[in-house]
């Protein structure tokens, strides 16, 4: 589809989906597969010029795409560690928690008059409803979900504890 008078070119950036990009040119997914075919949307090559039109949408019916059976997905390169790695002691060799005692005595608080209800700050959005699975937006959902909580993961954790999480996860996939 060449029909477009603003095309423009969007060289493709660390983090970019094509699920994004149609998100913020205000397109659709669709659109940007019509104008690049052979793209690899799930191995987008940083540096690579897509052609996107932006506020074309286009909706065609969503080819049926098989799901690969688990464990058919090519392996994730581990990334070596940039420095020591502090192994994690199992639980059962942590040692005991003693309490301390008090140094003073403790005085009884006296009961208070209950709170007022605190209103909620926001209306809670609507949910929008999930495509169904096998789809090609509810894989694209399902990437971005664990594109989230990985970063979530890495920095909360740290980059390296986090790269041992996730490896730890992907290694006891399925079992």
């Amino acid at each position: 589809m060449t029909n477009c008078d603003n095309i423009i070119i969007h060289i493709v950036q660390p983090r970019d989906t094509v699920y994004l990009l149609a998100k913020s040119y205000n397109t659709s997914v669709d659109s940007i597969l019509n104008l690049n075919p052979g793209i690899e949307i799930y191995n987008l090559q940083i540096g690579a010029r897509l052609r996107i039109c932006p506020g074309q949408i286009v909706e065609t019916e969503p080819p049926v795409m098989p799901v690969p059976p688990i464990g058919t997905l090519p392996p994730v390169t581990p990334v070596p560690p940039t420095g020591p790695v502090m192994p994690i002691p199992p639980i059962e060799t942590l040692p005991p928690i003693t309490p301390i005692p008090p140094t003073e005595p403790v005085t009884p608080v006296p009961p208070t008059e209950p709170l007022p209800p605190v209103p909620p700050i926001a209306p809670i959005p609507p949910v929008k409803p999930v495509p169904p699975i096998g789809t090609l937006p509810s894989i694209v959902v399902l990437r971005e979900l664990l594109l989230l909580i990985s970063r979530w993961i890495r920095d909360y954790f740290g980059k390296e504890q986090a790269e041992r999480i996730i490896n730890y996860i992907l290694d006891n996939i399925g079992e």
